[in-house]
């Protein structure tokens, strides 16, 4: 059940009790003359006087905060691995990615919102998304490069025009993941299925990111035996670059005869299309962000 937030007095330095935050938190703010929310997740046995790192989730198109929460799964694998994870709601049925007037600049005030009142690590904020959410968590990762320490993209193409717009201002770990089969956002490029507009192919995108990223030399693929959720067996890739700029990485998991979907989700086969059953797409982001983390700290205790 979720507890909604209360104007109560600070505890242990931040703005909310420990005790209340366990269970979940409906978090409200005011944006652009709007009430705003999101669902913000706490890792059990939070330790006073520590700071975690948090993974920003993004729904995609009418989708909701509560049913992304349900259908990824994130919670489970932020407690193992000693995540925060805030779940905003777009304000109506889509996210506005006109620019930092319209969703850019909503994602700007949750963060500052998440940090200031929870012991969030501001250095250790990652973005996923799915659908459209993961357009908005390529802008993020475009615009406000100094605010984001890595993203996931799951089931978006890049769009041209966020090619030529986007200029990381550093290299971050950059982790994809999209169907062959996906009817929403074709994996080979082209008219996206709902809003009409051309897109790079996915192969496209991930070069991109390789590129932003500084990555020198030929990727590496690997397959391996996958299983769509309609029981289809399969076999998918995952393609990676290393030696990148700053010990970035960009990987990148095609899912063969997959859809519009979150791979490892427990969905059956509908319009969007099947999931993996291998692929567990929000263990592999939060063990990969886990491990940039536990790399950072390595090199900056030597």
């Amino acid at each position: 059940m979720k507890i909604k937030l209360l104007a109560l007095a600070a505890l242990l330095g931040f703005g909310v009790p420990f005790a209340a935050l366990a269970d979940g938190t409906t978090v409200s703010l005011d944006y652009g003359g709007a009430k705003r929310t999101y669902i913000l997740h706490v890792p059990p046995n939070v330790e006073p006087g520590k700071r975690y790192p948090l993974i920003i989730a993004l729904h995609g198109m009418n989708g909701t905060a509560e049913g992304f929460e349900g259908m990824t799964g994130f919670d489970t694998a932020a407690d193992q691995y000693g995540f925060f994870v805030a779940y905003p709601d777009s304000d109506g049925p889509k996210w506005d990615l006109r620019g930092r007037d319209g969703d850019i600049g909503f994602a700007e005030k949750l963060l500052a919102d998440v940090v200031q009142n929870n012991p969030v690590d501001a250095a250790r904020i990652y973005v996923a998304g799915h659908s459209q959410g993961a357009g908005l968590a390529q802008a993020l990762a475009c615009f406000d490069t100094d605010k984001v320490a890595g993203v996931a993209v799951v089931s978006e193409n890049m769009h041209p025009h966020f090619e030529q717009l986007c200029r990381p201002s550093r290299p971050i770990p950059v982790l994809l993941f999209h169907g062959t089969a996906d009817p929403i956002s074709p994996y080979n490029g082209g008219a996206n299925g709902v809003s009409g507009t051309d897109t790079l192919s996915s192969e496209a995108t991930a070069q991109f990111w390789a590129q932003a990223d500084g990555c020198s030399g030929n990727s590496v693929t690997t397959s391996f035996p996958d299983k769509i959720s309609d029981g289809t067996t399969t076999t998918s890739n995952l393609q990676t670059w290393g030696r990148c700029r700053n010990g970035a990485t960009v990987a990148f998991y095609t899912i063969a005869g997959g859809g519009h979907t979150w791979p490892g989700a427990a969905v059956k086969r509908d319009r969007f299309g099947g999931s993996s059953t291998t692929v567990h797409a929000s263990e592999i982001i939060l063990h990969v962000f886990s491990e940039t983390l536990a790399a950072e700290n390595s090199s900056t205790q030597k």
